[in-house]
């Protein structure tokens, strides 16, 4: 009988080691995900004052699509001849058809390097990477 009881107490001793290192395992993997957590909510935290301020400014404000149709149908600028001009130069590169339509594609107009910004085959935006990296360096 000492011998079925001795192998039973190894086996529960093994079993006890064994959820110890489940515990301890899953105990580091929580304690990773709550680290991850915290930075995400200081990150979170961080955007909403950026914008607070930036709402809280109590100024009017003027959208770049209302800015467009103002120029367009106000000051008579003629936007549809810009809309071709920068097809035009997105074409005249062609890399941007190896890149699968989803791109950013690097371009340079008046001496100056942009990022073309290009989703669905819709050019979505222009960045001035000059700028871009010096909003880099201001925000970090």
């Amino acid at each position: 009988m000492r011998k079925g009881k001795s192998s039973q107490i190894q086996k529960l001793t093994n079993q006890i080691e064994t959820m110890n290192k489940r515990i301890n395992k899953t105990q580091e993997t929580a304690n990773e995900l709550i680290k991850g957590l915290k930075e995400m909510r200081q990150k979170k935290s961080y955007y909403e004052t950026q914008l607070g301020e930036m709402k809280d400014t109590g100024e009017l404000t003027v959208s770049d699509h209302s800015l467009m149709r103002y120029a367009e149908r106000v000051k008579g600028v003629e936007l549809e001849k810009y809309r071709q001009e920068l097809i035009d130069i997105v074409k005249y590169d062609e890399s941007y058809k190896k890149l699968d339509c989803d791109c950013k594609l690097p371009i340079v107009m008046n001496g100056e390097p942009f990022r073309v910004i290009i989703k669905n085959n819709n050019i979505i935006s222009i960045v001035n990477i000059r700028s871009e990296k010096d909003g880099e360096k201001n925000n970090s």
